[in-house]
């Protein structure tokens, strides 16, 4: 994981809006150059370990660190990515669990208007 991925997925966790819409889209610009930059299974391997990491905030308790989750999800699905049906289904998955499990209204607004 780089610096910059690691930076932006903790500002996800802000409790700023603000913030977190921000970092959501600044991390969509980075995977995008990324995707360029890099060869085809170096970048499945690069974006599977953030997606990877996005579902962990998704799973966590806080709910600045779901809303983030769920930014960065909004703006990732518009990544290129080879396994686009995968990305797609995945993303998905991790909105629905939400849904099911989830009690705080502005996360459940935020997964529903994503999904």
């Amino acid at each position: 994981m780089t610096d910059v991925v690691s930076t932006q997925l903790s500002q996800l966790k802000s409790q700023s809006n603000v913030i977190r819409m921000n970092s959501a889209v600044e991390l969509r610009m980075y995977i995008d150059t990324k995707a360029q930059e890099m060869t085809g299974e170096s970048f499945s391997k690069f974006f599977q370990d953030v997606c990877k990491k996005i579902g962990e905030m998704i799973s966590g308790n806080d709910v600045n660190e779901k809303l983030g989750a769920i930014s960065a999800i909004d703006e990732l699905i518009e990544v290129h990515y080879e396994d686009q049906t995968g990305k797609i289904l995945r993303f998905a998955g991790l909105l629905r669990q939400v849904l099911a499990n989830q009690s705080d209204t502005p996360v459940i607004l935020a997964a529903s208007k994503v999904l």
